[in-house]
This record gives structure tokens, C-alpha cells and sequence, in this order.
């Protein structure tokens, strides 16, 4: 039988074919996946990653393509990611709530996506000295005053309220050239917040206590809520206060130690401005009527503690419940045993005197706090080698080390009042009443009878 004959014009046709089929699959195998866009959200007046905010890439109009908007939400760490976005220009914008109340946002930025696999663009809220350089073009290059921006708000529609007063008090001195004394005396400045609700003010002292209240006609007005611009010069607050007809709740809660979680009885609990007060019961609990609706702020007090000044938020409909921390004194006897007091003074101070004159640390002197003329204690650590202040916090220099996905460790040493650890700061504990101060900014110096964080340790010991 003979063999079919394959003409040899068909049989080149035919591998012809088998070779470009082979090259299409080879091809489609190998092509290049669609560009995507992803890159960070910062907040750089908090130094943290800007969490939950939407991040919008608005393409422009191209030929034959009509524009389009794409968005995602950023992680817990600020990230964010388009996958398989199509080439062309995008406007990339972020959206979020805390940026909403404050009047702030981060500045769009443009980019180009084409071939490469992968485009970075990562935004930021601008720094507090950038902020303050706009805001303030006076005070905006003194670094010992910031900015408090912000919105007033009505508490039941979270509505922004125009032309509500805003005022803020704090404590100040002015020193007489020719003697060198200083007379204290009280600030008191207010500015009126716009059609949007926000206000803006400039000039206040940085990481000092502030009072700030909001007001509205001749009756309605927050609390005078307690507050501290930080290290970066830049405070975002809302006040929130009722601009309907007035309404009030109540407020319950208890009182406890700070550290241990003891319920402290017997603790005086007020609304600030408020004549009536009562008395925490036997557990710690209390409960405040009559409080007005918006932002409020609770004094408490209690024998053997630092007195603590609380802000709530209260809404209509809402009844809250806090819990209030008091940071204990440092042990003092009563009367009866004022000479057993003076010789365990005298005992505190000698381990100071001793170590002071023969110590491997830093000491500062009864003699030195008073030449310093500070206000707050933590001022005094700006002089010493090894460590720096942030609000009424002291940290480590050597503590601050950046480890994996940009985020900061930091180290903070420990600190003793009159030999007993604290959980507090040491603004706590008034610079006049101030006996001296050991700082050690490695664990290696620290004596051996105080434990200590690896950023070393402070001792302070009260007169």
C-alpha cells in the first residue's frame, strides 16, 4: 500500500502554524501583570501611621479613556494598596475623620503610572513646624509656642457651630530685668471659631498646662478642660457643646489607685464651676447629676493623692461611665509625729548627700532647682546628658531606636520617689518642694538597691 504523500508546501504551512500557536500560549504565559499604586499615610503631628483613612487615585481624562476614582482603606500601620490599577495620571487624595475635625489635611500629590510593576507614593499630614509656619507666620519660628487648632461642634448633631468663643488661660510670669525677680500672673485670650466651626489659635505656651473652654450666647459652654500642646507644637481639640435648648444627663464612675486599681472611698468628685460635689462610697464609685451636655470636666481629690482634673464627652441620650486614676503622695506622718517625720527626712536626705558628693550620676541640688527658677520639674531634665523631654514625660536619648516598619521604641527610665517606685511623672512633684534629684542614664550606675529600666533611672527625695 502506498504511503500518502504530504505536499511540501502544506507540511511548511503547517509547522509555520504550530510555531506561532506555540509562541501566543508561550506569550500569554508570560505577560506582564497590570501596575498597582500603594505606598504610606502619616500623621506627622502625632508621629504616628494615620490608620482608617481612605485614600481616593482620581485618574485624569485621557484620550478615550473617561476619568475614573479608586479607592481603599490604610492598615493599622498606614498602608495602603491598588492592585492591577490601569496606566495613565492619578491624583492621589486621603480622607479621614480626624482630619475632618481639625481643619488639617494631607496635600494631594500627582503620579504618573505606566509599565513599571510597581509605583510608591506615600503622603503625610504636614510637621507642627510646617503647620505653625503657616498658621502663625509671627510666633510660627519660636519653638516655645504653638498652635491649638480645631473645631466646636454641637453635641447632639455633631454639627460645627460659627461663632462660638473659645478661650484659653494658663499661668505665666514676667521677669524685671534689673532684679531678676519674676511676677506670676494669668493669661487669659480667646478667638471665635468661623462658619465651619473651626477656630485656630496661636502663641500658646508649649508643654504647659492650658485651660480651654468653649462658649455660646450669655448661658452655654463646655467645661474648662485641661490640656498640654506637645513637643511638636501643634494641639488639634474638639469642644463640643449643646447649641440646642440646654439638657442634662448624669455621670457615674469610680475612683481607684493608679497602678494597683484599689477603689479609693471617701474621694471628692465635682463638675468644674460646680458648687455640689459628691463623695466617692466605700468601693470607689460615684455618680454626678446634672451635668450639662458637651464637654465637661471633673475635679477629684482625695486625702494622700494628687488632685486630678478628668474632660468626658456627654451626649443626650448616653449616661458614661469612667474610671479615674489618683497617682498616692509620698507618705507624710501627721502632726503628732512630726519628730519621727524629721528623722526619716533626714534619713532620705543623707542617701541623697552621700551619693551626690561621691556617685558615679547626675545630681541636682536643693540649691540648683532654686537658681533654675522652673516651673515644672521635667524642665529640669533639658540640662541633663542623656535625656530629652516630651510633654511632662523623660525619656531615654539612647531609648529612641528605630526597629522594623518605621515604628519607635522608646525607652523610659524608672523613676523613685523618696526610694519608692512611681507611676506617675515627675511634674507630679512640685520643683519647691524638691530636696534633690539623682539621675542615672544607664542601668549600669544605678544603685544596686533600685531595679531599673535598661534607659536607667531617676530618684527623686522631697524636703
Amino acid at each position: 500500500m502506498r504511503a500518502m504523500m504530504i505536499p511540501l508546501k502544506l507540511l511548511r504551512a503547517l509547522s509555520l502554524a504550530a510555531v506561532l500557536a506555540s509562541f501566543a500560549v508561550s506569550r500569554a504565559g508570560t505577560q506582564e501583570a497590570p501596575p498597582s499604586l500603594r505606598g504610606t499615610v502619616t500623621d506627622s503631628i502625632r508621629h504616628i501611621p494615620l490608620s482608617g483613612a481612605t485614600v481616593i487615585a482620581t485618574q485624569t481624562a485621557a484620550r478615550g479613556n473617561a476619568a475614573a476614582d479608586f479607592t481603599t482603606t490604610t492598615d493599622v500601620r498606614g498602608r495602603y494598596s491598588f492592585d492591577a490599577i490601569r496606566p495613565g495620571v492619578y491624583i492621589v487624595t486621603v480622607e479621614h475623620p480626624w482630619l475632618d475635625s481639625t481643619g488639617l489635611g494631607v496635600p494631594a500629590q500627582t503620579v504618573s503610572i505606566s509599565s513599571q510593576p510597581v509605583a510608591t507614593v506615600n503622603l503625610a499630614v504636614p510637621s507642627g513646624a510646617t503647620i505653625r509656619a503657616a498658621f502663625c507666620p509671627i510666633s510660627g519660628r519660636d519653638s516655645t509656642l504653638g498652635l491649638v487648632a480645631g473645631y466646636v461642634k454641637d453635641v447632639n448633631s455633631d454639627h460645627p457651630v460659627a461663632g462660638a468663643r473659645v478661650v484659653f488661660a494658663w499661668d505665666d510670669f514676667d521677669v524685671d530685668s534689673r532684679s531678676a525677680r519674676s511676677t506670676e500672673h494669668k493669661r487669659l485670650v480667646a478667638v471665635t471659631s468661623g462658619r465651619d466651626g473651626t477656630f485656630r489659635m496661636c502663641g500658646v505656651p508649649v508643654m504647659r498646662p492650658l485651660l480651654v473652654q468653649a462658649q455660646i450666647g450669655a448661658h452655654e459652654a463646655t467645661g474648662a478642660v485641661e490640656v498640654e500642646v506637645p513637643a511638636s507644637g501643634v494641639l488639634v481639640q474638639t469642644m463640643r457643646l449643646d447649641a440646642s435648648p440646654s439638657g442634662k444627663t448624669s455621670v457615674g464612675g469610680d475612683v481607684r489607685k493608679s497602678g494597683s486599681g484599689r477603689a479609693i472611698p471617701g474621694a471628692h468628685i465635682h463638675l468644674y464651676g460646680a458648687a455640689a460635689e459628691v463623695v466617692s462610697a466605700p468601693d470607689g464609685s460615684f455618680r454626678l447629676s446634672d451635668v450639662p451636655y458637651g464637654t465637661q470636666s471633673i475635679e477629684v481629690t482625695a486625702l494622700g493623692y494628687y488632685p486630678r482634673r478628668y474632660a468626658v464627652e456627654v451626649r443626650p441620650g448616653d449616661v458614661p461611665k469612667v474610671s479615674i486614676p489618683l497617682l498616692e503622695m509620698a507618705p507624710v506622718l501627721d502632726s503628732v509625729r512630726i519628730i519621727a517625720k524629721k528623722q526619716g527626712v533626714a534619713s532620705l536626705h543623707r542617701e541623697f548627700d552621700q551619693r551626690s558628693a561621691h556617685g558615679s550620676g547626675q545630681y541636682i541640688t536643693e540649691d540648683m532647682i532654686s537658681k533654675a527658677s522652673v516651673l515644672e520639674t521635667a524642665e529640669l531634665m533639658q540640662q541633663v546628658r542623656g535625656f530629652y523631654v516630651m510633654m511632662d514625660t523623660v525619656y531615654s536619648s539612647r531609648g529612641a531606636t528605630e526597629i522594623g516598619n518605621n515604628m519607635n521604641r522608646i525607652c523610659a527610665p524608672a523613676l523613685y520617689v523618696n526610694g519608692s517606685p512611681s507611676a506617675g511623672t515627675m511634674n507630679d512633684i512640685a520643683p519647691s518642694s524638691i530636696h534633690g534629684i539623682e539621675v542615672y542614664a544607664s542601668s549600669i550606675n544605678v544603685p544596686a538597691q533600685y531595679k531599673s529600666a535598661s534607659c536607667g533611672a531617676i530618684l527623686i527625695w522631697t524636703k
